[in-house]
């Protein structure tokens, strides 16, 4: 793919639901794993709340709050609540992720 066919970012609103586990096809999660991405992501809450924790500091996020997670930063989400909460997450087009366990996941299918 050349260069300018190529997004730089990836925009995409996650829904975000209590006791789910991930569901890449659905896009569905609730106590994140603990993992780490090599570029900078940012969160927007739409709605509901989140608790999104970056090298052990937790930040409780309503509808309206935005957080910025540096680059290598050890990073987990979670919705708390029973409620539905959904994000919309930015992310530099290709990034790579690592479990905290040192598995690398690579790039998602969806973040080419």
């Amino acid at each position: 793919m050349d260069l300018q066919e190529r997004p730089l970012f990836i925009l995409q609103v996650c829904p975000i639901l209590h006791d789910d586990a991930f569901n890449e096809k659905e896009n569905v999660q609730s106590n994140g794993e603990p993992h780490q991405l090599d570029h900078e992501e940012v969160f927007v809450i739409l709605e509901g709340s989140l608790t999104i924790t970056i090298d052990g500091q937790a930040f409780d996020l309503g509808a309206g709050d935005a957080l910025a997670v540096p680059a290598r930063s050890l990073l987990s989400v979670a919705n708390r609540t029973s409620a539905k909460a959904s994000a919309l997450v930015c992310i530099q087009a290709g990034f790579r992720a690592t479990m905290a366990s040192g598995e690398e996941i690579g790039t998602p299918p969806w973040a080419v």
